[in-house]
């Protein structure tokens, strides 16, 4: 499990969003669908605006 109890601070950014995506491809890899998918992002969710959910 991915936990973000041993960090000092928050990741930047752009290390966020990666981690986020590889999250969210990971869990398309081993929860082809949809429906039982835990994690999800949508880097085209609004204009300007990435969507990560868990």
């Amino acid at each position: 499990m991915i936990s973000t109890s041993h960090l000092q601070a928050m990741p930047d950014k752009d290390s966020l969003r990666k981690l986020c995506k590889s999250i969210a491809v990971l869990e398309a890899i081993f929860s082809p669908d949809w429906e039982s998918r835990y994690y999800s992002y949508n880097q085209n969710w609004s204009d300007g605006e990435e969507f990560f959910l868990k």
